[in-house]
């Protein structure tokens, strides 16, 4: 597991897409995306005894480190194929990470585990679960089998907070890479 520090640009380095007027500056997901596949992660597996390919390899992260996680692993299934969404950020640019997924040609061969807290939205907790359903919904009609390939939990009382998110890691790792019997 290799955890990468995130910089004052977060914001503009975790969007998919711009979202004016209040960032209009965002949207450079991909240019993180480059430097995750073509700077760090061969670096990681250069210094590290690593299993490089696709099949072992994951993306994680939560609020708007869930929306890029997800982002980037539907744009590049032959880098990531088990991808962590915690607490996404679906609400950003009016839910555009639900249309990337209703746009989809095929469904990518990805083991995704999504979650969100019922107390999370800083006053819009329906929303945000709601929001956390539209995309379940979503990856679900484009080919995701809940409890297969897909895990989808909605934590009673979790919050949007970095101890809350710690508490349902090890269950997303299980969910990620189960062990083989």
């Amino acid at each position: 597991i290799v955890g990468v520090y995130n910089t004052s640009d977060r914001i503009a380095e975790y969007t998919p897409v711009p979202f004016p007027p209040k960032y209009p500056d965002a949207g450079r997901a991909d240019a993180y995306g480059q430097f995750l596949i073509q700077e760090l992660k061969p670096r990681i597996d250069a210094e590290f005894r690593t299993k490089p390919e696709a099949e072992f390899t994951g993306l994680a992260g939560s609020s708007l480190g869930g929306l890029v996680s997800l982002s980037l692993g539907l744009k590049h299934p032959d880098v990531f194929t088990r991808l962590g969404v915690v607490s996404p950020s679906v609400w950003w640019a009016d839910r555009e990470i639900v249309s990337q997924v209703n746009a989809l040609p095929t469904k990518p061969a990805l083991r995704i585990w999504e979650d969100i807290g019922t107390q999370e939205g800083d006053g819009e907790e329906a929303e945000t679960v709601a929001d956390a359903q539209a995309l379940r919904d979503a990856l679900v009609a484009r080919g995701w089998v809940l409890d297969d390939d897909l895990k989808y939990t909605e934590v009673e009382g979790g919050q949007h907070n970095e101890a809350a998110w710690s508490a349902r890691f090890g269950d997303l790792l299980r969910f990620l890479y189960p062990v083989k019997q």
